[in-house]
């Protein structure tokens, strides 16, 4: 039998080579089927030597452009990494917890898993998904000579990758059951979560979405980056609790960011701000602990940029 391919990307110093090396023995561990893993990156230091290490592919856009997400487009490209026959990308923070032969069996020609936040459109999350290598290169093409359209159409390359695919009509999902999402499926209700563990749902094999310690911003873009630590969603409001920086002790500060969307206040933005100052070990007041909140209402296309503390 041929080999199967699994391919990952790594670019900048969001994920350490330590994400590969856990990935890979992930994979090792529940795979029987011969394979070839293949790691993109710009930087192998410290990468096992049982991944195949190829160059970051490059990402066509107006200089200046901001890339985030996008690059996963560039597994569209034509001969992208020598590959061929099916192929399963995953993302670095998955966790693997069941067997993956079923992901290369499965009949379809391209599967990705459904996106749970937004669980009523077609976008998928791409996190993780199998398609054919060789095919599909006019998806990249043509986000690389309308990036700016497609950017004003659509949040990001998944949901641009979800709606191409359908166009196409080879849009189908992963069981989910197989993907569950460690937010959505693997975590209690806010209320619960300061009760209970999270766990792993039946008949799961990938759990997407698992690192809950996630730079908001980039230290690229901010001298102090602050952490994401818990995330609560409703269809019209997100929820962050937030620290700024990665220990916690008596100066840490914890802020609590609600944005609710337009949907929900035709006149534009509601945002609540909780800000938490611990002055001792021994606070027992919200007093000593300098608790304060704020509600403001922002102007439609106002934004908040919690680094910076402004609005804009």
């Amino acid at each position: 039998m041929n080999k199967v391919n699994i391919i990952c990307m790594k670019w900048g110093d969001k994920f350490p080579p330590e994400y590969v090396n856990r990935l890979y023995g992930m994979v090792s561990r529940n795979l029987s089927l011969p394979f070839r893993f293949v790691c993109f990156t710009e930087n192998n230091d410290g990468i096992r030597d049982e991944v195949e290490i190829q160059g970051l592919p490059e990402l066509d856009l107006p200089p200046g452009a901001p890339e985030r997400g996008w690059r996963k487009l560039t597994v569209f490209k034509e001969d992208f990494g020598n590959l061929k026959g099916k192929t399963l990308f995953l993302d670095l923070d998955v966790v693997i917890v069941g067997s993956l032969n079923e992901f290369f069996t499965h009949p379809s020609e391209f599967l990705i898993a459904h996106d749970k936040k937004n669980p009523t459109k077609i976008e998928g999350n791409s996190s993780v998904f199998r398609f054919e290598a060789g095919k599909y290169p006019q998806i990249l093409d043509y986000f690389e000579k309308n990036s700016e359209q497609v950017k004003s159409e659509v949040r990001h390359e998944q949901a641009y990758l979800s709606r191409e695919i359908h166009k196409l009509g080879k849009l189908e999902y992963w069981p989910d059951a197989w993907v569950p999402s460690f937010k959505y499926r693997c975590c209690p209700s806010w209320i619960k979560s300061w009760f209970k563990v999270p766990f792993i749902p039946d008949n799961a094999k990938v759990i997407t979405s698992s690192v809950v310690d996630t730079h908001l911003m980039s230290a690229a873009t901010a001298a102090d980056p602050i952490y994401i630590v818990a995330e609560d969603s409703t269809p019209y409001a997100i929820n962050y609790m937030i620290l700024d920086k990665h220990e916690i002790d008596d100066a840490t500060r914890v802020r609590m960011l609600s944005e609710v969307s337009e949907d929900a206040s035709s006149a534009g933005q509601t945002v609540s701000r909780t800000t938490v100052e611990p002055t001792s070990t021994g606070a027992l007041t919200d007093e000593d602990f300098g608790f304060s909140e704020t509600f403001e209402f922002f102007p439609q296309g106002k934004t908040y940029d919690p680094v910076a503390e402004t609005d804009s």
